[in-house]
């Protein structure tokens, strides 16, 4: 990655640090699993602000389909919220 992108390896590195940190993850494989759960929000959930990503979605036959959050512990609760 960092050779396609003209950059270091450190570079990199510390993307994907400061990454995780915003993310409350520890892993590449933790970033994936939440980016992709957003993106499932972003088009899949009710009031979605994004198209669906699966064409059979609005006939409710869509495999990507939730009507839950599908990871969960995310997003991490928000400490202003004590409900």
């Amino acid at each position: 990655m960092a050779v396609e992108l003209g950059i270091s390896l450190d570079t990199v590195k510390s993307h994907f640090k400061e990454l995780f940190r915003k993310v409350h993850v520890r892993s590449r494989t933790q970033l994936l699993v939440v980016v992709f759960s957003e993106l499932l929000r972003l088009t899949c959930y009710p009031k979605a602000c994004l198209p669906p990503l699966c064409a059979r979605f609005s006939a409710g036959q869509c495999p990507l389909r939730v009507d839950h959050n599908p990871v969960p512990g995310y997003p991490p609760p928000d400490p202003a919220n004590n409900t």
